[in-house]
């Protein structure tokens, strides 16, 4: 498994780690690939609210509010789809309820929430039954946040993720320098900790799916000619303002777009469909120049003020169009 280079090795390092994947040429960035649109969210959103998979986690840069306008811009056909930022994982229940998935690896670098997945793929009927048990109360929940996730069974270590999340301060996931979750106790009214409906739903679409705990480039071992590629990396906007987007141990920074780009580079000379989102800076726009580059603006969202949130700008960068 290849691992995220530190600072201290570098870009050099990072180039020999890929030399097996590399081409002989220069990328040239040319659009040869094409693949007409097929809008689905018709029909996605036809779909009773009852019976739709949804995140089941909270996500700092969640896709979900940004599926309507993606929806378009995603392939109409391909092989197997591969998403090495998974997330909350918007993305894959939205392609997967409109039929375009038939094989799936989904992969991040964050092992409690793979194996939330893992155990929501396996054993979700046990899952609901743990999570059945728990409560939204303080002293429950610092007392769950202390335990060590690597001394507990692996239902009771899924359920502590998905109760954590539901219920800490802004579903944030954030770990101190010894690697234990620290973010604090969140207000809420009457927050759902297990949506057993929404677990069940995500646990059918999650058949037959190969979940890895991976980083980004891993991707490069199993994507093949023909494979759909959709790339969410955390975003450096958040990670400077809120300090949550920590990218084993640092952050996602600038260094890693850099490299991210090599990455996108190689999928594409692969013959692999490349789809890549990311705030609307100025990096994401020098570093993808000679792509296809689309801004995609998100429906404004209501605080729990009552206010409604600003539109985000983000960009949509393919090697298809």
């Amino acid at each position: 498994m290849w691992m995220t280079p530190s600072k201290s090795t570098g870009h050099a390092q990072f180039c020999n780690v890929m030399a097996p994947y590399m081409a002989t040429t220069e990328p040239t960035a040319l659009l040869r690939h094409y693949s007409p649109p097929a809008p689905a969210y018709d029909r996605y959103d036809a779909i009773p609210r009852e019976l739709r998979a949804e995140p089941f986690v909270k996500w700092a840069g969640s896709k979900k509010r940004h599926l309507s306008a993606f929806d378009p811009l995603f392939p109409a056909h391909f092989e197997a789809y591969h998403e090495p930022f998974v997330g909350g994982g918007s993305a894959f229940l939205y392609l997967a309820q409109v039929g375009r998935i038939e094989k799936g690896i989904l992969s991040d670098l964050n092992a409690e929430l793979i194996h939330l997945y893992r155990v929501i793929r396996d054993d979700v009927e046990a899952l609901i039954a743990t999570l059945d048990q728990y409560q939204y109360e303080t002293n429950f929940y610092y007392r769950i946040r202390s335990l060590d996730p690597s001394k507990m069974s692996p239902i009771n270590r899924a359920a502590r993720m998905l109760f954590l999340n539901r219920t800490c301060f802004n579903g944030l996931y954030r770990v101190n320098s010894s690697g234990k979750f620290n973010v604090p106790f969140g207000r809420y009214t009457n927050p759902i900790i297990c949506n057993a409906a929404n677990l069940r739903h995500v646990h059918r679409l999650l058949q037959g799916v190969e979940l890895q705990r991976w980083t980004y480039e891993t991707v490069l071992e199993v994507a093949n000619s023909g494979d759909f590629v959709y790339l969410d990396p955390p975003s450096q906007v958040l990670a400077s303002s809120a300090r949550f987007t920590d990218y084993s141990p640092e952050a996602f920074t600038d260094n890693h777009m850099g490299r991210l780009r090599e990455v996108f580079d190689i999928l594409d000379q692969r013959g692999c469909l490349v789809m890549l989102s990311n705030p609307n800076v100025a990096l994401n726009r020098q570093l993808f120049d000679g792509y296809d580059i689309r801004e995609v603006t998100s429906p404004r969202a209501v605080r729990r003020d009552g206010r409604r949130r600003g539109r985000r700008v983000e960009l949509v960068i393919r090697n298809f169009a």
